[in-house]
């Protein structure tokens, strides 16, 4: 069960990062003004790895493991929001600061302590 738990947790990370690319990729065709609605609208592989993650695992951890995909998510839209506005305003540098990871490294420390409570 934790190899499988372990598998699938990798497996949603990889998605979840190929979901951020592609929305990346197709957020210059986006209207301001929908900005992130349209952003959030790219994560359909990694939400249905979520609910896989989700069946083998109880109701609390499951909340709180969909609870930590949609600030993963959140956090995303707000970098390449930024991103975007920083490229309009003419201020590339501002694109160069990296993503912000404490979403991702509180869903594997919530992953961890799970696997750890296995037997």
């Amino acid at each position: 069960m934790r190899d499988k738990l372990l598998f699938l947790v990798s497996d949603f990370i990889d998605k979840f990062h190929k979901d951020v690319r592609e929305a990346n990729l197709s957020s210059k065709n986006f209207h301001p003004d929908f900005f992130r609605e349209m952003f959030l609208t790219y994560f359909s592989s990694s939400r249905k790895s979520s609910y896989i993650i989700c069946m083998l695992l109880d109701q609390n951890d499951s909340r709180v493991i969909m609870e930590l995909f949609d600030d993963m998510k959140n956090r995303s839209a707000i970098k390449t929001e930024n991103d975007f506005d920083a490229m309009l305003d003419g201020d590339f540098e501002r694109t160069f600061y990296g993503h912000d990871y404490n979403a991702e490294i509180n869903l594997i420390n919530h992953i961890s302590n799970i696997i750890k409570d296995m037997k």
